[in-house]
Order: C-alpha cells, then structure tokens, then sequence
C-alpha cells in the first residue's frame, strides 16, 4: 500500500506516492501559471490548477500500476481567496496569498485596531493576500461577483 501527497503550491503542483517506511514510488510535477493582471494582482485559474492536479495524479497513479493507495494527504498555498458559488464552481480566478490589491484595505483596518483585534482573537497576521483582506476588496469593487461566493 502506498500513501499519496499532493501539493498545489504557488509555483507549481506535485504529487508522490511513497511506501510505508518513507521511500519514495513514483513523482510528478507541473508548472502552476500566476496571472498579473495588474501591477501588484496575483491570480490563478482554479480551473488550470485542478488540471494541474489531476495531470499528476493520474502520472503517479500509472507510475505505480495496480499499487493501491492507503491514504492521501493534501497542501496548498497558504490564504488568498479561492471563491466558488453555489454549484461548487469558481467565481472568477482566485486571488493568491501574495496579492496586494487590498494594501489599501489592510492599512485601514491597521490604524482603526482591526489587524490587532484579529492577531488578539485569531493568532493569525492579516495581509492584502488574506482571504478577508481579498474579499472586502472584492466585495468594494466587484460587488456581483463576491455576492456569487457560497465559499471560500
């Protein structure tokens, strides 16, 4: 039995399969496009990136044969906004963790104690590319599409 991980990073997606005792089967990896749609925007198409994974999922899963797979473990970029609507489709691109649309947004909420607040109540760090961060910018400047989003 072999164990599956797959990782949808910022510049890249991969996946391996790797035996009980850590060695490993069987590798892929395929290039993962950022879009700069604007100076300072950093996006990605869900679409493109679930392309990404299924590409090297199915590589690794015929690198492997008939090997059944005990578990699967998954990682991906850390924050951005990854928004799909009521059918499970995505919105509109996602927005990356290293956005900086909402700069604006973030320093407001800086100065009026909101950043503070959350690092207080969460232990977390608001920056334009968190999802809250995203949204509120995507909520203030594209008001149909946020109103779209089922989840994030």
């Amino acid at each position: 039995m072999l164990h599956l991980g797959i990782d949808v990073g910022t510049t890249s997606v991969k996946a391996a399969a790797f035996g009980r005792s850590g060695e490993k089967h069987a590798a892929a990896s395929v290039a993962a496009e950022t879009l700069n749609p604007h100076p300072g925007w950093s996006e990605q198409s869900m679409a493109a990136v679930w392309s990404g994974v299924a590409t090297v999922v199915r590589e690794v899963a015929g690198a492997v044969g008939g090997a059944a797979i005990a578990s699967i473990g998954v990682s991906g970029q850390g924050d951005g906004l990854w928004a799909l609507d009521a059918g499970r489709r995505p919105v509109r691109d996602a927005i990356l963790w290293n956005d900086r649309r909402a700069s604006d947004i973030v320093a407001r909420w800086s100065e009026e104690g909101v950043v503070d607040a959350v690092a207080k109540s969460c232990r977390t760090a608001l920056w334009p590319g968190t999802n809250a961060a995203a949204y509120a910018w995507l909520k203030a400047n594209d008001p149909d599409t946020a109103n779209r989003i089922d989840v994030i």
